[in-house]
C-alpha cells in the first residue's frame, strides 16, 4: 500500500528506520482508512519516529520553555534521507526526491497569515524564508503527495525531543479546493506532531484528524485522545502533565510548556524593494511597477509607499505593488515602509529612479520635492486582481472579513491613501494597490 503512492526514489521505509514490520503494516492499514473515512478529507496518523531514536531521558525542554521556528516551505526541495534535518532537507519519513512547490498568488499569503494566527499565542517563529542559522522544523507544503490521499504527514516526536529539526509535510497546492484556512490547519497540525501532539475528538481543535472547514485552534481543553490504529498513545507523559490522564490532551497547555509564551514584539518587519533596481531608467511617458516585499515574525499587516518622503499610497495585502505612469522627466526617490500588528514599523533604504527626457540631460529632481513642479498621487484601488480569483473571506476564519486585521493600524474604508489633494497638471502618478471596500 505504501509504495503504490510513492512517487520519486524510494526511502529507507520504516522498518530500516527500527519500525517492526507488522506494526509498520498496521501503520499503513491506518493511513488507508484514514483516507477514507467520514466526515471529510483526513490527516494521517502521525508516525513514530525510528525507535532506536527515541529517548526519554534528560529532554531538552527540562530546564524550561524554548522558542520554535517554523519553515514554511512553499517552493519545493529534493529531500534526501541521510538524516531528520530541515536544515540539509532529509527525511526519515520513508520517501526521498523532488517535492514540488505550492505555487504563488493571494492565497499563499492568506494561508501565511492564518498559520500565523494559529501560532500567535506561542513564543513561536513562522517565516517562509528558510532561516540563516539556527534549529527550526521545516513544513513541506505542495502537491507531491506519497500517501494514499492524506492531507499531511509526519513524525510523532514527543516534546520535540528527538530533534529539533523535523521536515513534515502538507499535500495542498495554489489551485486546490481547500481554503486558506484548511491549509493552515494541515500545516500547524503536522508542525505541532513533531511536539508530540497526537489527534483529539474535537473538530474545533486543530488536532482533529479531519477537515470540516472552519477555523479551528489549539484549544485550552483536555480532549480525548483518538488512538492511531497498530500505534495507540505514545506521547503519554506530556498528556499526563497537562490533563492528568494519558488518554487526554490540551495542546495549546502542552505547547505553552514547551514553547512559552510570544514575548511582546518589538522586533520591526523587514521589508526591501524587490523592483526595480536602485538608479534604473525610463522614457519619458514609458509606466513602470515599483514592487516590493517584507516579512516578519508575527505578520506583515501593511506597507506604506513613500515618494520624496511623502506618504502616497497603502497597501495591506500581498503582492505589494504599485504602477506608476505618467511621470515627466525628472530623478525620484521612493521609499517603503512595513508594519506589523504591534505596530513596529521598517522603511527600506531609498530607491532612485530617473525619468529620462528626449535630451537624456533634460531631468529635474523631484526627490527632493521641487514646489514648482510637485507630483500627485491617485490610487485607482484594485490591482486588476478579480475577486473571485481571491480565497474566500471564510479563509480568515468566521469572525473575520477579508483585510479586517484586529491589530489594523490603518482602519477605514479603504486603505489607499492619497498624499496630495489636488492633482497636478503636469504629470499623473498612478498607484495601482490592493484596495477593496469594506463592507
Amino acid at each position: 500500500m505504501w509504495a503504490a503512492g510513492r512517487r520519486g526514489a524510494p526511502g529507507p521505509g520504516l522498518a530500516a528506520a527500527g519500525v517492526d514490520r507488522a506494526v509498520e503494516e498496521r501503520i499503513m492499514l491506518a493511513l488507508l482508512l484514514a483516507t477514507v473515512a467520514p466526515p471529510g478529507p483526513a490527516r494521517a496518523a502521525p508516525l513514530p519516529p525510528p525507535a532506536n531514536a527515541m529517548r526519554h531521558a534528560n529532554p531538552q525542554h527540562a530546564a524550561g520553555p524554548v522558542a520554535a521556528t517554523f519553515f514554511v516551505n512553499f517552493d519545493g526541495a529534493v529531500l534526501n534521507d541521510e538524516r531528520e534535518d530541515a536544515r540539509t532537507n532529509g527525511t526519515r519519513i520513508g520517501w526521498t526526491g523532488a517535492f514540488e512547490g505550492y505555487g504563488t498568488g493571494t492565497k499563499r499569503a492568506a494561508v501565511m497569515q492564518a498559520v500565523h494566527q494559529d501560532w500567535q499565542p506561542f513564543a513561536a517563529t513562522v517565516t517562509d524564508r528558510r532561516p540563516s542559522a539556527g534549529d527550526y522544523s521545516m513544513v513541506m507544503v505542495g502537491p507531491t503527495n506519497f500517501t494514499n490521499g492524506s492531507l499531511g504527514l509526519a513524525l510523532l516526536d514527543c516534546g520535540n525531543d528527538w530533534t529539533s529539526n523535523n521536515v513534515v509535510f502538507a499535500f495542498h497546492h495554489v489551485d486546490d479546493s481547500f481554503t486558506a484556512s484548511a491549509t493552515a490547519t494541515t500545516i500547524s497540525q503536522e508542525l505541532a506532531h513533531s511536539y508530540g501532539l497526537e489527534h483529539v475528538d474535537e473538530k474545533n481543535d486543530v488536532m482533529y484528524p479531519y477537515n470540516t472547514g472552519g477555523d479551528p485552534s489549539f484549544l485550552d481543553a483536555c480532549n480525548t485522545v483518538l488512538e492511531a490504529e497498530g500505534i495507540g498513545i505514545l506521547c503519554t507523559e506530556q498528556h499526563q502533565a497537562s490533563c492528568g490522564s494519558a488518554n487526554l490532551q490540551n495542546g495549546y497547555a502542552e505547547l505553552m510548556r514547551f514553547m512559552g509564551p510570544r514575548p511582546a514584539d518589538i522586533a520591526p518587519p523587514q521589508v526591501w524593494f524587490t523592483a526595480p533596481q536602485d538608479g534604473a531608467t525610463y522614457d519619458d511617458g514609458e509606466s513602470f511597477i515599483l514592487s516590493v516585499d517584507a516579512e516578519d515574525d508575527v505578520g506583515v499587516v501593511a506597507v506604506e509607499l513613500l515618494a520624496a518622503g511623502e506618504l502616497v499610497a497603502t497597501d495591506d495585502d500581498r503582492p505589494f505593488s504599485w504602477e506608476v505612469s505618467g511621470a515627466p522627466p525628472g530623478t525620484y526617490h521612493f521609499e517603503a515602509r512595513a508594519y506589523d500588528a504591534a505596530g513596529n514599523a521598517q522603511t527600506t533604504e531609498v530607491l532612485e529612479l530617473v525619468v529620462l527626457g528626449d535630451d537624456e540631460g533634460d531631468t529635474d529632481d523631484h526627490g527632493e520635492g521641487d514646489t514648482d513642479d510637485e507630483p500627485s498621487f491617485g490610487s485607482t484601488g484594485d490591482a486588476g486582481e478579480d475577486e473571485d480569483d481571491l480565497p474566500p473571506d471564510a479563509a480568515l476564519g468566521p469572525e473575520r472579513r477579508r483585510n479586517e486585521d484586529p491589530y489594523d493600524p490603518f482602519p477605514g474604508s479603504c486603505d489607499c491613501r492619497s498624499g496630495a489633494p489636488t492633482p497636478s497638471p503636469l504629470w499623473l502618478l498612478v498607484v495601482f494597490g490592493v484596495c477593496r471596500r469594506r463592507p
